[in-house]
């Protein structure tokens, strides 16, 4: 297994998954040059991929992918309302580049050899968004990013998983103060727009659990958040539930996080 966050923030969004025999790119919102580097590192390439997964149409998640889809024609698992997004707002038709497959919420995306399973979660943002399950007998993901809030009804299938990758994105008194204008202000804390840190810091103290090995704190704001405050709304709900504190950690905007590596 292998979980591995390219970058996470505003300006950028990018997640290598390697589980059940497969390698997955959940979002692309970094260049393509970037995402390939990144992943020769690790031994791998784009050309290696077995699908990307997007969440949403916002510049962040997906400004690569025009590139990355014309350098490599590779399995997409995308929304049709997102196609249709970006087709209005980039001017690029996606079926002309991808193999497409439309993403239907609660509909598992399941391989012929049956050792992996990404079940699409429809969460809550201002445009259509997905969380994703993945699943494996290696173990189990869940990642959760851009939605107000987490619907009720995806709440008690996501307890007790392996690794979390949770949007912690602002702190209400940082984001009252920075330097948005109000729209941006009321479209970030309203039900369709982001996570704050004891928002999310109450799901995550309700999902986990004994086989829960790690919490990583995702898209993070630069100007309305901070690692330290995010970590601190964490830590002071999970010790509520006997979690261990040093198992939180927050993915970063401009650097790598290696969140498992068992390659």
């Amino acid at each position: 297994m292998r979980i591995i966050v390219l970058s996470s923030g505003s300006s950028g969004n990018a997640t290598f998954i390697e589980l059940g025999g497969r390698r997955l790119l959940i979002d692309v919102g970094l260049s393509y040059k970037s995402i390939d580097n990144e992943l020769h590192k690790l031994r791998s390439s784009v050309q290696l991929l077995d699908g990307v997964f997007i969440t949403h149409s916002h510049n962040d998640h997906v400004a690569g992918l025009k590139t990355l889809l014309k350098n490599a024609m590779l399995p997409l698992y995308i929304g049709w309302e997102t196609v249709q997004e970006i087709q209005k707002s980039y001017g690029f038709d996606l079926t002309n580049y991808a193999e497409l497959h439309i993403l239907e919420s609660n509909m598992p995306v399941t391989w012929e050899q049956g050792l992996l399973s990404v079940l699409p979660l429809r969460v809550k943002h201002d445009v259509q968004s997905f969380g994703f399950y993945l699943d494996s007998p290696e173990g189990s993901i869940v990642y959760v990013t851009d939605t107000g809030f987490l619907p009720k009804c995806h709440g008690e299938m996501l307890k007790d998983k392996d690794y979390y990758i949770f949007e912690s994105n602002y702190d209400p008194e940082m984001l009252r103060s920075c330097r948005y204008n109000h729209y941006v202000k009321q479209r970030i804390a309203s039900p369709t727009g982001h996570m704050s840190n004891e928002y999310s810091a109450h799901c995550t103290s309700q999902l986990v659990g004994p086989h829960t090995k790690k919490v990583v704190l995702a898209h993070i704001s630069e100007n309305s958040n901070t690692e330290d405050l995010a970590l601190a709304a964490h830590r002071c709900a999970m010790r509520e539930v006997d979690f261990d504190l040093r198992n939180i950690v927050c993915a970063h905007q401009r650097r790598v996080l290696k969140v498992v590596d068992d390659s």
